[in-house]
């Protein structure tokens, strides 16, 4: 059954009390005369919006550096990096307001997606600006992405931080510019704004895959809170388009955060890479993936933001730039075109031969007559004299004066990171924050009844306000059978979780080394060093250790089951005293499962090693035979700022494109393949066969639990809060 939208504009027939409402919400106040419609557009429009300020010269951020800094490798002094940084500023805000006109973002916002979340996110907002409860928690908003939302080659100079600059940051900035700051409230790991409380997920090559297995954990954490997120974020096609739609990861994480959260607003953001970009002469679109990810999007009424739909429409009318495009659009077009068609092209290096593909020396620019504004499409660079860079051959380009290639305003690269395309410049990340804003402000509209778009049509979805039987969840765009591959852990056979009461206060942990220990076998134990419980002023309980060399090992019981369950571990991740962990895995007989003697002890420590990236436990690797030597993990526990809780999965099984879960699955493999069936390769899929066959087996030998170890390798502070097994 297909749903229906309607598209949003700024200016419209509403009548004068909802006029009134709505300009309350955007400008907190009640007491208004006949201003409020021209006020209304020019926020929800963007007219009004702030223009960017360098990021070395805004006021109060924390963490910001030095004035002074830049990268000497690619630049020879600070007035050089600040200049293009500047000259680039300037245009981008000259272009800014003519690129996102009204058009393009009625185009990029799609759909605002189903009532019930919209009206439940519009009410909580208005109730914030109109300070009805005081102490109320501010705001939920949580972004999950990769490598593009955690600002890989993002920097308007060549040492701003990838984090300050990417699209989730300066959405949080264009929020407080809009809904200007209270004092008080607020929330761990929130941008400045005591408004919102952002919570940030996004990691490098993070797709839906990655976000499935830290479901259970992020609805522990909210429950826990007698909280749900006001709205979640999706920037992840980008992952999510490897996969293809064997396997839809995607779907089966809405169904999951849809049954959790029903009243949070699901923002699904369609990124503008090549193979979601339906143009002609596009060989890179994929048929498949964005025709399936539009079903999914309009079957379970998802709000989108479409930047490949934005750039698809600025390609199509490219030959009515007068129409389209006002004159200053038209004139920095016209002069990056003719400086381009000044330059001599030539290849940085000479390609390696192909059968199938002539290369030579020589570069034709063929796509000089279209310049991108929105998202560079363009899979080169070029330098000021005309070389062009293609970094799957050339790597980190560093020659220079290096720029993408066939996009305005014309920015240089600052940043080391491969693909511009999946990477663009930070003008894009700032389009992309400031359709996003857009969309919530249509959001919040549609969600207080302030314009006569109704958004997704009430008899359609499951909304409580329809008195309609109908639900979206009783169906699947997918097979089901390739959603029941997409496991989602709900249900563990062990957790334990150090908020829990039973845990409380080393509740069912004992120290080995304690010397009134009575030999006794509990779920956590202490086999070497300092670790303890503890909870900080901030209520941050968890088993925390400060000492080199400290053994921690949690005995996860799985039971009869003949098959290798799901793992994750959830630690702290902070930029103050925190540091690095290493784990690893022993399986563990019933008949073992008794005997102190079979643990790790602190004479073990100096044989932990990394499996790395080396292949050193690999057939012919250095520690392949070794029987000495324990295969562990090395998770890194440090980040620039803030303190988040963080959690690892250790999957039995594992997609081919599921790069993040890669040395968990290959630590299982080396640490328990003893009694189970080695992994095997099946297509695309890697996963863990059943228990062994063994007719001598007796029953004392089955495995029954599995010891997960964590092992403090430097003198710097871990703590872990929950342990699992599913």
């Amino acid at each position: 059954m297909p749903l229906r939208t309607r598209t949003l504009f700024c200016a419209g027939s509403i009548s004068h009390t909802k006029t009134e409402i709505c300009v309350a919400l955007v400008h907190r106040q009640r007491n208004f005369e006949n201003v409020a419609m021209q006020h209304r557009r020019e926020c929800i429009c963007g007219h009004g919006w702030s223009d960017i300020v360098y990021h070395k010269d805004r006021v109060g951020l924390t963490g910001d550096p030095d004035p002074n800094a830049y990268d000497g490798g690619k630049l020879s002094s600070v007035e050089e990096d600040n200049e293009q940084a500047l000259s680039t500023i300037h245009e981008f805000n000259i272009l800014r307001h003519e690129v996102l006109n009204q058009q393009l973002l009625n185009v990029g916002v799609r759909s605002t997606g189903r009532i019930r979340p919209a009206k439940a996110f519009a009410k909580h907002l208005k109730s914030l600006l109109d300070g009805e409860q005081q102490q109320q928690r501010p705001l939920i908003i949580a972004v999950f992405g990769n490598s593009f939302t955690i600002g890989s080659n993002c920097g308007e100079s060549s040492v701003q931080s990838g984090e300050d600059c990417a699209w989730p940051m300066r959405l949080s900035r264009r929020f407080d510019e809009l809904f200007q700051q209270r004092e008080g409230g607020g929330g761990k790991n929130t941008s400045s704004s005591s408004l919102v409380e952002w919570r940030m997920y996004q990691e490098n090559a993070q797709g839906s895959a990655n976000i499935a297995q830290k479901i259970p954990s992020l609805i522990d954490e909210y429950n826990n809170r007698n909280v749900t997120p006001d709205v979640i974020l999706l920037d992840n096609t980008i992952g999510d388009q490897s996969y293809g739609i064997a396997r839809p990861w995607f779907e089966a994480v809405l169904r999951a955060f849809i049954d959790a959260f029903p009243d949070t607003v699901l923002v699904s953001m369609v990124s503008a890479i090549p193979s979601m970009v339906n143009v002609s002469g596009n060989m890179q679109y994929d048929t498949t993936f964005p025709p399936w990810l539009h079903q999914v999007q309009s079957h379970y009424g998802l709000a989108v933001v479409d930047f490949a739909m934005m750039v698809q429409h600025l390609r199509l009318h490219n030959n009515e730039i007068d129409v389209n495009h006002g004159t200053t659009i038209q004139r920095s077009i016209n002069d990056y075109q003719q400086r381009q068609q000044r330059l001599t092209y030539h290849y940085a290096s000479t390609p390696p031969s192909d059968d199938e593909i002539s290369f030579t020396s020589t570069y034709t620019n063929s796509n000089n007559t279209i310049v991108d504004i929105l998202w560079p499409q363009s899979d080169e660079m070029i330098s000021i004299n005309g070389t062009i860079f293609r970094d799957v051959i050339d790597g980190d380009v560093d020659d220079g004066e290096v720029y993408w290639l066939n996009y305005l305003p014309l920015t240089r690269k600052t940043k080391p990171a491969w693909y511009p395309q999946n990477h663009p410049p930070w003008s894009t990340h700032q389009y992309v924050a400031d359709t996003v804003m857009y969309a919530l402000l249509q959001i919040v509209y549609v969600g207080l009844g302030c314009t006569d778009s109704q958004g997704i049509d009430d008899a359609v979805v499951y909304d409580d306000d329809a008195g309609d039987e109908y639900s979206f969840m009783d169906v699947t765009v997918s097979p089901r059978d390739k959603l029941d591959e997409c496991f989602i852990c709900r249900t563990p056979l062990t957790k334990m979780d150090a908020k829990s009461p039973q845990y409380i206060d080393g509740q069912l942990m004992t120290n080995l080394l304690d010397d009134d220990y009575d030999g006794n076998i509990k779920p956590i134990m202490v086999t070497c060093g300092d670790w303890k419980w503890i909870t900080d002023k901030r209520k941050r309980s968890g088993w925390q250790s400060d000492q080199r060399g400290s053994l921690i090992v949690f005995r996860l019981q799985i039971g009869n089951n003949t098959q290798l369950p799901t793992m994750s571990l959830t630690y702290m991740k902070s930029h103050q005293t925190f540091g690095n962990l290493m784990v690893t895995f022993r399986p563990v007989s019933r008949k073992e499962a008794k005997m102190s003697s079979i643990l790790l002890r602190c004479d073990d420590v100096e044989s932990f090693r990394d499996l790395g990236w080396e292949g050193d436990f690999d057939i012919g690797g250095k520690f392949a035979n070794d029987s000495t030597i324990i295969p562990s993990l090395l998770i890194e526990g440090q980040i620039p700022q803030y303190s988040l809780w963080e959690t690892i999965v250790f999957p039995p099984d594992i997609d081919y494109y599921n790069v993040n879960a890669e040395h968990q699955f290959k630590l299982l493999q080396k640490t328990l393949s003893k009694y189970w069936e080695s992994s095997e390769l099946d297509g695309d899929f890697r996963t863990f066969m059943e228990f062994k066959d063994d007719e001598n087996r007796l029953d004392e030998d089955i495995v029954e639990y599995i010891d997960l170890y964590v092992m403090n390798p430097d003198d710097s502070r871990v703590k872990i809060q929950v342990v699992t097994a599913c």
